[in-house]
């Protein structure tokens, strides 16, 4: 016995099949866990995602005040694999806070599958876990809001119009493709960057920074600038009443019930004046100016301001320097802002500078659910200027210059977008 073992021993042929069936154990055990190793990863690589998807969902729904619990689940059952179950008590949300991000969500999820050769050997699989932070990063400083949710397109241009803003476009409009509306190629809209909730064009003339299904903005203005009649306020039937006047001819701040400048040029007094369901229209030479002046179009039916022709608007807004109590109104509580009208206009009410207007503004209007319209051949002179308006067009050859250098009025609100956080 002993001897055919030394024979055994050295004899060398078969040398190759008994390595081969010594090293065999190892290269299948070696190529099964390759195998289970390369389903962990794409395993890891789905959760990853589908964490990722749910946080920023989970935004989303934050930032427009909906259930975020539900959106996190919502976009879960949407995007994972359900072969691939989650661990019982997950997903795990929840919403950190930073300085840096508002409206954060985190998300983590796990699961655990057995693969056919590693649980020869493990008792129990490995538990695969992703996790995903996301939040509302500040992104672009805008001073063009369209507000309107609808699918209609918040801002539209067209014609040989020249809108020249040095500043950002954004708009709430959810149409797929037209948020922003064009027109034709002979416009140009000079805005970086130009965002919106829905849908861009492929290219708008002179915007070169598009940033299409943006988390929509918030009305920068809401609640901050009364539109009611101040106590103790009455209101006088036109600007020609008694007191409506000063010395100078110049009218008083304070409220009208018509406000009609009629030919010439009519100056306003620093201050603000309300118009109680009247509006402000100037035709052929008639000039309207003002220095710290808040226009406020309220009343059950508030008016509109439309400026035709050649006549003129000059306004700027009250500022630290010369804003005070005139009568019994404070202005300094309407600084930066020139035109304000009250949410109760009717959605879309039109707001217009047409003809070969020269009107020059300076400051913030803010039309919550009006509508501005520049139009025809008009050549508003815009400076810190801020427009908030339900929609804004701009058509015919309109050519607005909008000089955001120096500003003491805010020329810009900042943006929000949804981002993971490392």
């Amino acid at each position: 016995m002993f001897e055919l073992w030394r024979r055994l021993r050295r004899d060398r042929s078969g040398n190759v099949i008994a390595l081969t069936g010594v090293a065999l154990p190892m290269v299948i055990g070696a190529a099964g866990l390759a195998t289970d190793t390369i389903q962990w990863a794409t395993w890891k690589r789905e959760l990853q995602r589908t964490a990722d998807t749910a946080a920023l969902a989970g935004v989303y729904a934050s930032a427009q005040g909906e259930a975020v619990n539900t959106a996190v689940s919502t976009a879960i059952s949407k995007t994972h694999n359900a072969k691939v179950g989650l661990l019982t008590g997950y997903p795990q949300i929840s919403q950190p806070t930073s300085t840096s991000y508002t409206n954060g969500v985190q998300v983590v999820v796990a699961t655990q599958r057995k693969l056919s050769f590693s649980s020869l050997f493990l008792s129990t699989p490995p538990t695969l876990t992703a996790t995903a932070r996301a939040g509302l990063v500040a992104e672009g400083d805008y001073c063009l809001v369209a507000l309107d949710p609808s699918s209609t397109s918040g801002v539209t241009i067209g014609g040989s119009a020249n809108a020249n803003l040095g500043c950002g476009v954004i708009t709430n409009s959810i149409s797929a493709t037209q948020a922003v509306g064009t027109n034709g190629n002979a416009y140009n809209l000079t805005a970086s960057p130009v965002a919106s909730v829905g849908g861009l064009p492929s290219s708008i003339r002179g915007a070169s920074n598009l940033k299409p299904f943006h988390v929509a903005m918030p009305d920068p203005y809401a609640g901050k600038h009364s539109t009611d009649l101040p106590t103790g306020v009455t209101c006088r039937n036109n600007i020609n009443a008694s007191g409506a006047r000063d010395g100078s001819n110049n009218v008083n701040p304070g409220c009208y019930n018509n406000f009609n400048p009629g030919n010439g040029t009519t100056n306003l007094n620093p201050g603000v004046y309300f118009l109680n369901n009247a509006s402000l229209s100037t035709n052929g030479n008639t000039k309207v100016t003002g220095s710290g002046v808040t226009l406020v179009l309220m009343g059950s039916n508030p008016g509109t301001v439309t400026a035709n022709g050649n006549s003129e608007i000059s306004l700027s807004a009250p500022t630290d320097s010369n804003c005070g109590v005139f009568g019994l109104i404070d202005s300094c509580n309407y600084k930066k802002m020139v035109m304000i009208q009250s949410a109760n206009a009717t959605a879309g009410n039109s707001n217009e500078i047409k003809g070969n207007n020269g009107t020059k503004l300076d400051g913030a209007i803010y039309f919550p659910k009006g509508s501005m319209k520049f139009t025809g051949s008009s050549s508003p002179s815009m400076k810190c200027a801020m427009v908030v308006a339900y929609r804004v067009d701009f058509s015919g050859n309109t050519d607005i210059q909008n000089n955001t250098s120096g500003c003491s009025a805010n020329s810009t609100v900042n943006g929000r977008m949804a981002r993971l956080i490392g």
